[in-house]
């Protein structure tokens, strides 16, 4: 199925009505994820003074819409916005090493997660009647990849575009993903897995 124009449109609505949100909460939601991309944008944004964030962040927004060649509305100094970010330097945290906690997460994923089909060792699939699955929702995670420890990906079955729904992805900050320090980490990460699946039916 290709992104028709009535889901294109759903998409950039509720993309940005997130990240009014977001702007709204001093960006709540965004600081539980730890990839680059939202360090980073997480980073750029103190920079911007408050009276401007709003269009500063939605301009975040509308430019990773427009590179998935979804029509969305206009902001206001959007170029200006989009290079100031794309320009500002990457943000890393240090102290995270892939695969640290590799056995822990995986055993807790199969444990708060199952029924799940294993696409590969770090790939995993929700099956059909997994409790978080949703019919129209292709969901699976990625565990202990370069992005995070974990990554949650979601696409609408039979889009040939692949079009990434998760949360963050859809704000144009990459997958949704959480890096795991410790085991305190990973069980929060696991934690939140059901709140951010839950949030893709919205676009159904």
């Amino acid at each position: 199925m290709a992104l028709t124009k009535d889901i294109q449109r759903r998409i950039a609505r509720i993309a940005f009505d997130r990240m009014k949100r977001e702007c709204e909460t001093d960006f709540a939601v965004l600081s539980g994820f730890q990839t680059e991309l939202v360090g980073t944008f997480l980073e750029w944004i103190k920079g911007v003074t408050k009276l401007q964030r709003l269009e500063a962040a939605l301009s975040v927004t509308r430019r990773h819409l427009k590179l998935g060649h979804i029509d969305c509305e206009n902001v206001p100094n959007f170029e200006t916005w989009a290079n100031s970010f794309v320009e500002f330097p990457i943000w890393l945290n240090r102290t995270w090493h892939p695969q640290h906690h590799s056995k822990r997460i995986i055993s807790l994923v199969n444990a708060k997660l199952g029924p799940l089909c294993s696409l590969g060792d770090r790939s995993i699939s929700l099956a059909d009647d997994n409790q978080l699955s949703i019919t129209q929702i292709r969901t699976g995670l990625e565990l202990n990849t370069r992005v995070a420890d974990i990554v949650l990906l979601q696409f609408f079955n039979g889009d040939d575009s692949l079009f990434d729904l998760s949360y963050i992805a859809l704000l144009g900050l990459g997958p949704t993903g959480w890096r795991a320090n410790d085991e305190a980490d990973c069980t929060k990460a696991i934690a939140q897995l059901p709140s951010v699946i839950a949030m893709a039916k919205e676009l159904v």
